[in-house]
């Protein structure tokens, strides 16, 4: 297998409808992929960066820890035809998760939601430390008042108007 040299922090590109774009030459880990596809590109990815194997979380997901961040799936049946898919895709603090260019989580919170006001990404905020950009189905969490936001999900369509159903 070839070596890769994948810069730290590890940078990934959400592309909203598809799914995150990794860094080359990692494959892109695509939301409806299937369960194995996803573990399979998750696989790749840790060995790039000569991390653990992917690891079980509750439910039907998993995900590889990238010294203090994690980059994880949740797969489920959201289409009702019996094949577990990606619904959503997670990254926390510490993987540089880049949207139009910029960083959504390593950047203070305030500036990420002024950038986004200022590139016409409509924001809606989901409760107390949520927010949603609807048209891209990325949801913000903020845990620490006026840091970075500290995780953000890219989900389907379909799995994210049936969510509740598969809240563990």
């Amino acid at each position: 297998m070839r070596k890769t040299t994948i810069g730290t922090p590890f940078s990934a590109e959400f592309a909203p409808g598809r799914g995150l774009l990794l860094p080359r030459p990692l494959p892109a880990l695509l939301l409806g992929s299937t369960f194995s596809e996803a573990r399979e590109t998750l696989t790749r990815a840790a060995q790039a960066v000569h991390a653990p194997d992917p690891s079980h979380m509750l439910g039907n997901g998993f995900g590889i820890t990238l010294g203090s961040a994690r980059l994880s799936v949740t797969c489920v049946d959201y289409l009702d035809d019996g094949i577990d898919r990606v619904g959503e895709i997670s990254v926390t603090t510490g993987i540089s998760a880049r949207l139009n260019g910029f960083d959504l989580l390593n950047d203070p919170a305030e500036d990420v939601l002024w950038l986004l006001a200022e590139l016409d990404i409509p924001v809606s905020r989901l409760g107390a430390v949520q927010w949603l950009l609807p048209r891209e189905l990325i949801t913000l969490l903020l845990l620490q008042p006026e840091g970075p936001f500290s995780h953000a999900s890219l989900w389907t369509p379909a799995y994210f108007t049936q969510r509740d159903r598969w809240r563990f």
